[in-house]
């Protein structure tokens, strides 16, 4: 059955590029990574209200969840792991799992939660989980036919993608311009799965096709799809000795464009959805390779560079898209199935307007503050230069606190001479507290 959706809401809290989202695991949540060096984490039955939100010290580039944790990826080749949605009260602090001195592109967890793999420039990185806490393991070889990356590669070394296979023993690793390969977690072996001359006789492959930006792998672990910059979106069926190609699609961006864009699975592995550089994403059935449905996300230049997806328990599926090239206009769309935008996501308006009033509030206290905070600095500082000098000319009792019996006269006060250090704050100060009394008189 076909599976259509529709708009739900957007988010248009980055203001920058917004280089990867993730929804947690059990659909709370959807947290984003920007050029903004922001990472925030949106309330999805909240109105995806901001909820969380770090400032860091450059672009955040990769984000996924595994449990109540964040872990975060940056630039500057940081591992940091967040616990943005547990209370305040046994809130742990984020750590910095490790540190390296290239970007963080790509993280993945095993089935068990006790592996993650992370891309870091030309290197693939383990960690293991040890006694409740991520330890950095090792550092996998790279396959030996690459050798060592150099400044005057024509080529260079980059892992753009990671999957455990499914007996995860071995997992899958894509590069940037030399194809697929199997790395063996036990023995430590690697072996050329699916290489850029495996596609077409071409005089420079690598030129024209290898360009891997990005991957995916169905749930049951038996396809993968991958982005080319050149020739689009590319079917692979798991074989046991290599990838075998099934089919291509050709229309997602402009050869001059050169975008690395987002694929995912959804829908059970029956389609798959894919970022393009015309303004939409684009939902492509596995079998045939035909167009289901575009998500119009702005314009016909706008970069879809980022994707999330959640399959709740069956009852709903939502995806998130993010832009990359609006910079202050970037924003996040969310899309729901169809059939149940109004049954399951019914937000309180309260939740809509909730941040707005919360920040608002709090501009209104600070300026209430500074200005107490002015008007005490300055009784405190005028208070010797005028007190002595107006204690016998003002007298308000007169005027609050009257008997039923006439009253006698009122003596004229007596002559004061300012003293000499009296200033012209002080005439302005006696000037107002004149006009009040007649006022008071009139009234």
């Amino acid at each position: 059955m076909k599976t259509f959706y529709t708009q739900l809401g957007t988010i248009e809290a980055p203001t920058d590029s917004v280089h990867a989202l993730a929804f947690s695991e059990d659909g709370r949540h959807l947290a984003s990574a920007s050029n903004d060096n922001m990472i925030h984490v949106y309330g999805v039955k909240r109105g995806f209200a901001t909820i969380w939100e770090e400032k860091g010290d450059g672009p955040f580039t990769a984000v996924t969840w595994r449990d109540d944790a964040l872990f975060v990826g940056s630039m500057d080749g940081d591992v940091i792991c967040f616990y943005p949605t547990t209370g305040w009260i046994r809130r742990r602090k984020s750590e910095v799992i490790y540190k390296t001195d290239a970007v963080i592109q790509t993280m993945v967890f095993n089935q068990r939660s006790d592996q993650l793999l992370v891309c870091s420039g030309a290197d693939v990185l383990l960690f293991n989980k040890t006694s409740g806490k991520w330890k950095y393991h090792d550092c996998l070889p790279r396959p030996s036919p690459f050798g060592e990356p150099s400044e005057g590669d024509t080529y260079p070394i980059v892992a753009t993608g990671l999957h455990f296979l499914e007996n995860e023993k071995e997992c899958l690793i894509g590069y940037l311009y030399n194809g697929f390969w199997k790395f063996n977690l036990e023995t430590w072996e690697s072996t050329l799965y699916f290489g850029p001359y495996d596609s077409c006789e071409l005089e420079e492959p690598r030129r024209y096709f290898g360009r891997i930006t990005a991957s995916a792998q169905s749930p049951d672990s038996k396809s993968v799809v991958a982005t080319d910059t050149c020739i689009g979106l590319t079917w692979f069926k798991v074989m046991p000795e290599r990838l075998k190609k099934m089919s291509s699609t050709h229309h997602t961006q402009d050869l001059s464009s050169n975008v690395p864009l987002p694929v995912l699975f959804i829908n059970q592995g029956q389609a798959v959805i894919m970022g393009t550089t015309k303004g939409c994403a684009l939902i492509l059935e596995v079998k045939r390779a035909e167009k289901l449905q575009a998500l119009k996300h702005g314009n016909d230049q706008t970069w879809v560079t980022s994707l999330a997806y959640i399959d709740i328990n069956g009852r709903c599926r939502m995806i998130a898209t993010g832009d990359g090239n609006r910079e202050q206009r970037t924003r996040i769309i969310l899309w729901i199935e169809e059939d149940k935008k109004d049954i399951l996501f019914k937000f309180p308006k309260f939740w809509y307007i909730m941040p707005k009033l919360f920040v608002s509030v709090l501009k209104i206290g600070q300026v209430v503050l500074t200005v107490m905070g002015l008007i005490f600095a300055l009784s405190l500082w005028s208070s010797p230069l005028w007190s002595e000098a107006t204690s016998e000319k003002f007298s308000f009792s007169p005027y609050f606190f009257k008997s039923s019996s006439p009253a006698a006269p009122f003596p004229s006060p007596s002559p004061v001479i300012p003293a000499t250090t009296s200033s012209s704050f002080l005439t302005k100060v006696t000037k107002l507290f004149d006009a009040l009394g007649e006022l008071l008189v009139r009234v």
